[in-house]
């Protein structure tokens, strides 16, 4: 009805961002994009530019393979190096490549195909004896130290309560299937999982003899073994199909076919095996690390999932272009640490203002909205952008008008005062459609409270 009055609300709880569907049909409470925003659990603002990075250790000169928060220590895989988290040697000579690590007894344990290497003290490392030789996976599970990767779809596990004893009689044949090979091990609920390229199992043993599967599916497999996220939640991993979620009951769910198809789409997926995941305890949030772009490379693009949200937060620049990650506790607290390709590069915490002194810029894109019917003409009078800053910072306001690709007008909002601040704008923009765009380039993690527009009826096509 001509001359009617609305109020728009954005934003009334996280639902983050959903491209499986046109701007115009996802919720108000949705992004049609987003970079570098995530939820903010501090009370004082609904989203928050996302951590940085800080160095932890000192220079290393090599990609980093993996991140293992041990029972003896914290260790990171850098070239042909095993490292503290402090950059300090401790293993030399080990194979540039990909490896899994364990804790059992009072080793912490890692492999890679080439080396099996333990130490019991976080320091010296010595050689795993009796190990099949060729393990690339390996898991503890009830007493019991399982290793995959040796010979075609077998699982060989050591005598219970050893981690150098391994009989040829104590493996099970799960899949010699073509293409259809294991490819990661992991513990889990009240079972040891395993990923292969077109199946998994669950595994479960009470003594050396009594191991068994004690359940299996054809319906989903693997394509990335260090994609595997252990959470309260179920389990994570990356399929041809994108993000596998496994549930309670053994229910399989796709949540990035659900609200990312746009992005799985134009993932390179020939980098699928190289893919990394970890959970994130503190965010309760699986971080995905992908490769955007058909001919990409290199990881340039993380996704964070939050399983209590049924939400995706896309997150870019140089502090997710990071080779390997894994948690850890650091004295009582448990954070991410992530580590790069360059041939100078460091173990990075997840954390601080910046990406390693550069400053992160982010956006946010709401729905398409149209507002009663996109027949009816509009006119959007004033839209409220509430923040709530630590220090000051410049922001910016756009708006795309009915279909437009591109936007229309810019407002830009220096040093935005600190607290909470509401900023008005008188837009008087005529429109059937509106779309609305927030942005900054702060070196600090700016805080969005929310954000409405206020306008009336004009009159119908």
């Amino acid at each position: 009805m001509a001359g009617e009055v609305f109020t728009t609300r954005y934003w009334s709880r996280h639902a983050g961002v959903n491209n499986t569907l046109p701007d115009e049909s996802i919720a108000d409470d949705e992004f049609s994009d987003l970079a570098n925003y995530q939820p903010d659990r501090s009370g004082n603002g609904w989203l928050i530019k996302r951590e940085g990075i800080t160095r932890e250790s000192s220079n290393v000169t090599a990609q980093v393979y993996s991140v293992f928060n041990g029972r003896n220590a914290n260790y990171f895989h850098a070239g042909t190096v095993i490292r503290n988290f402090a950059g300090t040697s401790l293993d030399t000579g080990r194979a540039a490549a990909a490896d899994t690590w364990t804790s059992f007894g009072t080793y912490d344990i890692f492999v890679n195909g080439t080396d099996a290497r333990k130490t019991s003290d976080g320091a010296a490392f010595s050689a795993v004896s009796n190990i099949p030789s060729g393990t690339k996976y390996i898991a503890a599970v009830n007493n019991f130290l399982y290793g995959a990767g040796h010979d075609k779809g077998k699982l060989r596990w050591a005598n219970i309560g050893t981690a150098e004893t391994w009989p040829t009689t104590n493996e099970l044949v799960l899949t010699q299937d073509e293409n259809d090979d294991i490819v990661i091990i992991a513990p889990t609920t009240n079972a040891l999982l395993v990923l292969c390229s077109k199946s998994h199992q669950m595994v479960t043993g009470f003594s050396n003899l009594e191991q068994e599967v004690s359940y299996y599916s054809k319906v989903e497999g693997c394509t990335a073994s260090r994609s595997v996220a252990v959470t309260p939640f179920g389990v994570f991993w990356f399929s041809k199909a994108g993000v596998v979620w496994l549930k309670d009951g053994y229910q399989l769910d796709y949540p990035m076919l659900r609200k990312l198809s746009t992005t799985l789409g134009a993932l390179n997926r020939g980098q699928d095996a190289n893919i990394h995941a970890v959970w994130d305890s503190s965010q309760n949030r699986v971080m995905f690390f992908l490769f955007n772009g058909a001919a990409q490379t290199t990881v340039n693009l993380r996704a964070d999932f939050y399983p209590e949200f049924d939400a995706w937060y896309l997150h870019t620049g140089a502090g997710v272009q990071m080779a390997a990650s894994g948690s850890a506790l650091v004295s009582g607290v448990s954070n991410v640490y992530v580590g790069g390709y360059a041939a100078s590069t460091y173990l990075y915490k997840v954390s601080g203002n910046d990406d390693d002194t550069v400053a992160i810029s982010a956006f946010a894109e709401t729905k398409r909205e149209a507002y009663g019917s996109s027949q009816m003409l509009k006119k959007c009078r004033k839209v409220v952008l509430t923040t709530n800053y630590g220090t000051t910072a410049t922001t910016t306001y756009a708006q795309y008008i009915d279909n437009a690709t591109a936007t229309d007008t810019t407002w830009t909002h220096t040093s935005l005062g600190t607290g909470r601040v509401d900023t008005v704008m008188g837009c008087n923009r005529l429109h059937y459609k509106l779309k609305h765009r927030v942005a900054d380039a702060a070196a600090t993690r700016t805080k969005i409270w929310g954000l409405h527009h206020e306008g009336y009826m004009v009159r119908g096509r």
